[in-house]
């Protein structure tokens, strides 16, 4: 006599969900180094992101011991694709757009990446430090590496670099 389990479809459609969920959150982690402005103090870097490094959890540890935490973001917009000819039969669904030109319907969005990082970074006692970075490769985010300033203070900037892979 053969017997056979079946789980139950609600239970195939959980796992599932459960994989897909695990594949989707891969963290990514990067390094960065840098040096306190006067005074020459090192400083490291660490950030993490769950979108492939465009926006995460940044840290910063001064050689002074003090520690910074906070968000980056790199600073994107999303354009929508529009095809365009001079011929006016060229496919259907087409209307005529102002200046003569023959339009298409939308075609879909397009992410532009400016290659500019934010980070606001904040003390456990309250002092805000700010970061701009430009990325070496903006569509590979932090992973592609950049450089970039940070204020920390009125009088003291942090001169960074973060080593891409």
């Amino acid at each position: 006599m053969i017997h056979s389990a079946s789980m139950p479809a609600s239970a195939g459609k959980y796992a599932a969900a459960l994989a897909a969920l695990a594949v989707a959150a891969c963290t990514t982690i990067g390094v960065g180094t840098g040096e306190l402005r006067p005074g020459n103090t090192p400083v490291e870097f660490n950030w993490s992101s769950d979108d492939g490094g465009m926006s995460g959890l940044m840290s910063a540890r001064l050689g002074t011991g003090a520690s910074f935490s906070g968000t980056f973001m790199q600073i994107t917009q999303q354009e929508r694709s529009i095809l365009a000819t001079e011929q006016s039969d060229s496919w259907p669904g087409q209307w005529d757009a102002p200046g003569g030109e023959v339009t298409s319907p939308p075609g879909g969005l397009t992410t532009l990446y400016s290659g500019n990082v934010q980070a606001d970074l904040t003390s456990a006692d309250g002092t805000r430090m700010q970061c701009h970075f430009a990325l070496k490769a903006p569509a590979s985010g932090m992973n592609g590496g950049g450089q970039g300033e940070c204020q920390l203070g009125e009088k003291s900037t942090i001169a960074a670099v973060f080593h891409g892979r």
